[in-house]
């Protein structure tokens, strides 16, 4: 007695799901592979300074790391190397309230996450010398272009010449530029020494993210002040930095 066509076709089906002799049933779905990271910041430690705060995968395969600093995504990175604040940045401490914060790195790959966290204390941010506080202005030409010129870091594209405007203020240097644009330096300063610590990304818009150099190095300066004009020496590492800072400010009412 011949078996209907429907039960036939069950029959193979059922068949081919038990992986018999007939022919293997269907692969399995590839499961997804653990990820391994580790961050450079220490649950329990102290940051006073500027640091770099980088993840290491090792030998994981990664799509992106974020950055979280209290619960909130502060930085993304797509390719290694994973710095907090792009490649060469650094976390400048002072620019976070004083007291504990919660520091956590995710990364993640299709169908995997891992994620290391780190509880650390933020110390008092030193207090700015007086003078060095406020608004200023200061012109920049093409003769402070040309003077930096053999500066390292000098990019193709340098700086608008015009009225660039300084806003200092808790150790940061929020700058708008000339042509609407602008940018942000970490700073520190004791006495007359000014230290430029690159830039703050981590804390813009993207369209006012970038810096002077490529992989900005931190550069020493000299500062002083007369009346409501602000004198700024040195530097030498960072062409178009340079050429922005290096000159006379004037103090805004």
């Amino acid at each position: 007695m011949k078996k209907p066509k429907l039960a036939i076709v069950l029959l193979m089906l059922l068949a081919g799901c038990s992986g018999t002799a007939d022919g293997p049933g269907p692969a399995a779905p590839n499961a997804a592979r653990p990820i391994s990271i580790s961050s450079s910041l220490a649950d329990g430690s102290t940051l006073t300074g500027p640091v770099s705060w980088s993840v290491e995968a090792g030998d994981s395969v990664v799509d992106q790391v974020d950055f979280l600093i209290d619960h909130k995504v502060r930085w993304t990175e797509m390719h290694a190397p994973y710095v907090f604040n792009d490649d060469g940045g650094v976390l400048a401490p002072w620019l976070l309230s004083p007291g504990k914060h919660v520091f956590t790195a995710r990364a993640t790959a299709a169908g995997s996450s891992a994620e290391t966290t780190a509880t650390v204390e933020i110390g008092t941010a030193p207090t700015l010398p007086a003078g060095l506080t406020g608004t200023f202005v200061r012109t920049v030409a093409q003769k402070d272009i040309d003077r930096t010129a053999n500066n390292p870091g000098r990019d193709p594209q340098t700086l608008p010449v015009g009225i660039w405007t300084a806003h200092v203020d808790k150790g940061l240097l929020s700058i708008d530029d000339p042509v609407g644009s602008g940018a942000a330096e970490a700073f520190s300063a004791t006495g007359g020494q000014l230290t430029m610590w690159g830039n703050a990304n981590w804390l813009l818009p993207k369209d006012r993210q970038g810096a002077f150099c490529d992989h900005e190095p931190p550069g020493t300066f000299h500062w002083s002040r007369t009346g409501d004009r602000l004198i700024i020496t040195g530097g030498g590492n960072c062409a178009d930095r340079d050429a922005l800072f290096v000159g006379i400010w004037q103090k805004q009412p």
